[in-house]
């Protein structure tokens, strides 16, 4: 119950927030929310105390994955605008996913809340960053060109 209701006051707060309605998904245990074109998922682990954020970069066209694969190894290696998130490519679908965990207090806090809310802009941010990189990896360098012969 404290489940539902720990995620229930976060969908909230952020949808006061952001000014959102029909966008939202609440199902037990997960929140997806839809803010700045950029679809964010909220899992709560109870038995961890840990919420663990979920937010989509995009796809990349099958060609690309180990171009696209290096620039986001890059990027969590060198911590390069990650915030202390990790990006990742799911396997079966070539969608980059930006993962971060944090604990929830033993107690609850408005503060606490806030810092949520906040962190979604920091995430948000992270996101466009590798929104960016990504697609300057999708476009194929001139070597990858065919030549043209005069």
């Amino acid at each position: 119950m404290e489940t539902v209701s720990r995620l229930s006051i976060l969908l909230n707060r952020l949808s006061e927030r952001y000014r959102i309605s029909e966008t939202t998904e609440a199902v037990p245990e997960t929140l997806r929310i839809e803010i700045n074109d950029i679809v964010f998922s909220f899992f709560y682990e109870e038995s961890r105390r840990e919420i663990y954020i979920q937010a989509d970069v995009g796809e990349v066209v099958p060609g690309m994955t180990a171009e696209a694969l290096r620039a986001l190894l890059s990027m969590n290696y060198l911590w390069d605008a990650t915030n202390g998130g990790v990006f990742g490519i799911c396997r079966d679908s070539n969608v980059v996913t930006y993962h971060y965990r944090i604990s929830d207090p033993l107690k609850k806090s408005e503060d606490y809340d806030e810092y949520l809310i906040d962190l979604v802009d920091d995430i948000a941010y992270c996101v466009c960053y590798a929104r960016d990189i990504l697609y300057s990896v999708l476009d194929l360098p001139l070597y990858f060109q065919t030549p043209v012969i005069t």
